[in-house]
């Protein structure tokens, strides 16, 4: 932990930062380019972004159409820095008598690119096709199949990702959004991408994260971008069935067009949506998607398997899946954003947030604003809960109604804040239960004060509701979060009694008398009441509900 990885096969290092072999063979425009000029295999590339070993390296990695487009603001200037071996070329070439025995400053620089240039455009010309990927690109997807369900068989092991691009100006602001949520995962892993200009230093990068993270050191390439990265941490992650990866990136840092209001807008999105929303991203990898992310976009602007993508490199997926697949990360700067496509087909990736269809989201007016609204209004009252309690490290939880009765149904109520320190209470000891205490009274038996209280199918056991709402509020922290299910329609049932029923107006006028400020009520589950038929008038269509939920927050 906090140490580099120490890669020992220069293979394998290759593979994971997509680094060509030597070359060897011909058949690309650098191996093309080498038959001509030998010496450009000894010519380094013309910028630090690229870990090739040298200029026809880098040529056969671009491929002939990239480099075309490079060919007069890239790579012509990188040949010209070498002009008095391509003079000598000139000279061995024969038919160009006009520089013969003329200095190499007195040789027009007009003439030497035109003659390069021919050489490139002729090695450009007799280059192979890269070989293009095995699927083909299409609009029209096919959507696939989904997956059945696949719970978890223990609590969920989650790991971390992070690619760090330390661009001065624009890495910081993830500082903060990683910092809040890093308490939720078990396992760690960034990858820093150094060697640019105006960026902080990797000792700067490990002093603000810390030891608790496991670092993947390497020289940044514009060509592979997040690459790197992602292939070091699938070799890394476990693949058992409960183990979990969130991927995200230092969005926002790479150019003008990146570090603007739009674009933070989006990287925060996605944190609130993905990374932030741990729990509601598991039940939905629990019901059978193998990725979740957030404004998935149905079609594709790059090649992928299945034609489809996340728009933005911010996504979990289930680790076993995954490695089971075993499909490569493409050698593109595209490649992270690609794979989740490439791995699985359009159903089986869960979308946390919006349904977008338009793929570019650099512009305010084209980004789902209002439908995040939408989303944020559309959060259960439990959501609510879990949000807020993710956010907090190893936060004391207190759970209500925590006697197993016989005959009566106690699911694991730990699952809404698995990285809690859990107290149980009931106003009978028994089976689950840590503290005794009648509900009213809570904030006279024990001292302690709780960062959330879960009280799920309590409330209408109690007799006097609103005096338990209040020892509830006062048993909280400030800043704690209060979680209360209870029933607005439900047939009778004494645990040991049964004394209420609910409506939403009912749970906010309790909690807002307590002093508690709401953040969300709903209902779930709708029921129907069927009357005797000798009542004379009762409307059918008259809303009910098995359960009533709130969310309240002690400011």
């Amino acid at each position: 932990m906090g140490v580099a990885m120490k890669i020992q096969s220069a293979k394998m290092l290759r593979a994971i930062l997509g680094q060509p072999e030597p070359v060897s063979s011909k058949s690309g425009p650098g191996g093309e380019l080498a038959k001509s000029l030998a010496w450009v295999e000894k010519v380094k590339p013309a910028t630090a972004a690229c870990d090739c070993e040298n200029l026809a390296a880098e040529m056969d990695l671009d491929g002939k159409v990239k480099c075309r487009t490079r060919r007069d603001s890239y790579y012509i200037p990188a040949l010209m820095a070498n002009k008095a071996k391509i003079l000598d070329a000139m000279r061995l070439d024969g038919g160009v008598t006009s520089v013969i025995g003329l200095a190499a400053d007195l040789v027009p620089d007009v003439l030497v690119r035109a003659w390069i240039g021919r050489k490139f455009d002729a090695a450009c010309d007799a280059a192979k096709i890269k070989r293009e990927p095995e699927w083909q690109y299409v609009r029209q997807i096919d959507k696939g199949t989904a997956r059945p369900p696949m719970p978890f068989v223990a609590r969920p092991r989650l790991t971390l990702v992070f690619h760090c691009w330390p661009k001065t100006g624009g890495w910081e602001k993830h500082v903060k959004e990683l910092k809040a949520i890093e308490h939720r995962f078990d396992r760690k892993l960034m990858g820093i991408s150094v060697g640019s200009a105006g960026c902080a230093t990797e000792s700067e990068v490990r002093e603000t994260f810390g030891d608790s993270w496991e670092y993947f050191v390497f020289k940044n390439n514009h060509m592979l971008g997040e690459v790197p990265t992602l292939r070091w941490a699938l070799s890394e992650i476990d693949s058992g069935p409960d183990d979990v990866a969130f991927y995200c990136h230092s969005k926002g840092t790479k150019s003008a067009t990146m570090v603007s209001e739009a674009v933070d807008w989006w990287t925060a999105t996605m944190y609130e949506t993905v990374i932030h929303n741990v729990d509601s991203v598991l039940r939905r990898l629990a019901d059978g998607s193998v990725f979740a992310g957030s404004m998935r976009y149905a079609g594709a602007t790059f090649p992928t398997h299945n034609s489809w993508h996340f728009s933005g490199t911010f996504y979990a997926f289930r680790s076993s899946v995954v490695a089971g697949i075993a499909r490569d990360v493409q050698s593109k700067y595209f490649g992270t954003e690609a794979y989740p496509s490439d791995c699985v087909p359009f159903a089986q990736a869960a979308c946390m947030f919006s349904e977008i269809n338009y793929p570019y989201l650099y512009e305010t007016g084209k980004q789902p604003r209002e439908e995040l609204e939408q989303w944020r209004m559309s959060l259960s009252a439990l959501e609510e809960f879990e949000r807020h309690v993710s956010l907090i490290d190893t936060p004391s939880v207190l759970l209500t109604g925590a006697k197993v009765w016989e005959n009566s149904v106690n699911p694991d109520r730990t699952c809404h804040a698995p990285h809690g320190r859990w107290t149980r209470t009931d106003i009978e000891d028994g089976e689950g239960v840590d503290l005794v205490a009648d509900l009213e009274e809570l904030d006279t038996v024990t001292a302690e004060r709780f960062d959330a209280i879960l009280s799920p199918a309590t409330l209408e056991h109690v007799k006097r509701p609103w005096v338990a709402v209040q020892a509830m509020a006062n048993a909280l922290k400030p800043g704690g979060v209060l979680y209360i299910h209870s029933h607005q329609t439900f047939p009778l049932h004494g645990y040991p009694d049964d004394h209420f029923r609910f409506s939403t107006d009912a749970m906010r006028t309790m909690c807002e008398d307590a002093g508690l400020t709401v953040i969300k009520t709903n209902y779930d589950s709708p029921a129907a009441i069927v009357p005797d038929p000798v009542i004379p008038v009762w409307d059918p269509t008259a809303p009910a509900w098995l359960n009533v939920n709130v969310c309240a927050m002690k400011l």
